[in-house]
């Protein structure tokens, strides 16, 4: 396709590579997920074909500089050809939301507003779930903790809601009316969820990862935690459910917006298209 269209650049925005590419080209990876906590396919995918394809790319971008300094260590290549864009906030997220569509949404899953945590994530082990219900069961709390994904064992905890199939309007309210979410990653590339409670104003505990405290320590209200302490994480679910942790102040917002605008995100990717045009 990419002979037949005459292309001047391709650019791979994932982990996905080609065998041949007839035009020069540049990769995004996110993060080296799979190398560590991936399938032994996977593992094998990464080190035969997408190894090969980012030494042969013009530029590899990536999203944190953990996942820089990962992904020079890993392919043994100079910093100036692997490149920093950070994440981007979608537009959509400054948008206020409707009344009208909280409260249908609230109706939808039977929730009150303020009166439910909420975390965005998978069963991924990684994602350190199972942990987090774990941390929830053993505070104690009466508040229910919604979880964005399904899985049977988990369903079947008392308190835990799982929610499947949300849309992008669902997420964004579930994450603007909580009241706290908890992001208990044992790994990230970046860690875009937290960072988008945090721009609605929401109370974020979130494990102290690198990626975690790279993009979200200039927020002084966030709660980073030992994703690996129990007891940590029973304490914070009975601060939160105490309401004593502080929601995310306007000029915190604010921050975010402009450290992660989409503009300036897309002016730069433009840049750098340029440069190899």
């Amino acid at each position: 396709m990419l002979k037949k269209l005459k292309a001047n650049l391709y650019h791979s925005t994932s982990f996905s590579s080609l065998l041949y590419c007839p035009c020069p080209h540049i990769i995004t990876l996110h993060d080296l997920n799979h190398l560590q906590y991936g399938s032994w396919v996977k593992k094998k995918y990464y080190e035969i074909f997408v190894k090969r394809f980012a030494l042969k790319a013009k530029q590899v971008t990536t999203v944190s500089e953990f996942s820089k300094k990962e992904i020079m260590s890993w392919l043994k290549i100079s910093e100036d050809k692997t490149l920093n864009f950070s994440e981007a906030l979608d537009e959509e997220i400054k948008k206020t939301i409707p009344l009208e569509n909280i409260q249908k949404t609230m109706q939808k899953f039977n929730l009150l507003p303020k009166e439910f945590f909420f975390c965005l994530s998978n069963s991924k082990p990684h994602k350190n779930v199972d942990f987090l219900v774990k941390a929830y069961t053993e505070s104690k709390t009466q508040t229910p903790l919604v979880l964005s994904f399904s899985k049977e064992r988990l369903q079947k905890t008392e308190g835990v809601r799982c929610l499947t199939k949300l849309s992008e309007l669902d997420v964004k309210i579930l994450l603007s009316q909580a009241k706290a979410v908890f992001f208990p990653s044992l790994y990230e590339g970046f860690g875009l969820p937290p960072l988008e409670a945090a721009a609605l104003g929401t109370p974020v505990i979130v494990s102290n990862i690198e990626p975690h405290l790279e993009g979200l320590s200039d927020l002084k209200e966030t709660l980073f935690l030992d994703p690996t302490c129990l007891e940590v994480w029973v304490s914070a679910f009975q601060q939160a459910d105490q309401n004593r942790i502080n929601p995310v102040s306007l000029e915190a917002i604010q921050t975010i917006f402009e450290c992660y605008d989409i503009t300036k995100f897309a002016q730069k990717m433009s840049s750098l298209y340029e440069k190899y045009v």
